[in-house]
């Protein structure tokens, strides 16, 4: 994927699209970026695994991660896309909002991802092993 699709891309999240969706807030109600100053994010990494964080402007977080100004975990892993954003009404809300996702599992977080919000609690489930 080209810089300037990247861009366009985070700008797109800017105006509350994330891939094909809007953002949403903490209730699940659909937004565009302007409602809120604080926002949560996960994106996909070129080899397909998900880095989650908090920022007050996505787009030029992304942009800062893909070119290589962000933490080592996305600079080694370039270009990433945004898959989902979330907006939060204060930081600290956002950062824990973050935390929390960190600790979900892969498909738990592909399932925010997708909008299937009503799976997330069965994926929650202790599995036995």
């Amino acid at each position: 994927m080209s810089e300037s699709n990247v861009l366009s891309k985070a700008r797109s999240a800017a105006k509350g699209e994330v891939e094909g969706h809007l953002a949403t807030d903490v209730r699940g109600a659909q937004m565009g970026a302007t409602e809120s100053g604080f926002f949560g994010y996960i994106l996909r990494c070129a080899e397909g695994t998900y880095y989650v964080g908090s920022t007050t402007d996505v787009p030029a977080r992304v942009e800062a991660h893909n070119a290589g100004r962000g933490p080592r975990f996305t600079g080694c892993r370039r270009p990433v896309t945004l898959v989902h954003s979330e907006a939060m009404p204060t930081m600290d809300q956002a950062r824990r909002r973050e935390m929390q996702i960190k600790k979900w599992s892969r498909a738990k977080k592909e399932a925010l991802i997708a909008g299937e919000t009503h799976s997330l609690h069965e994926l929650s489930l202790r599995r036995i092993r």
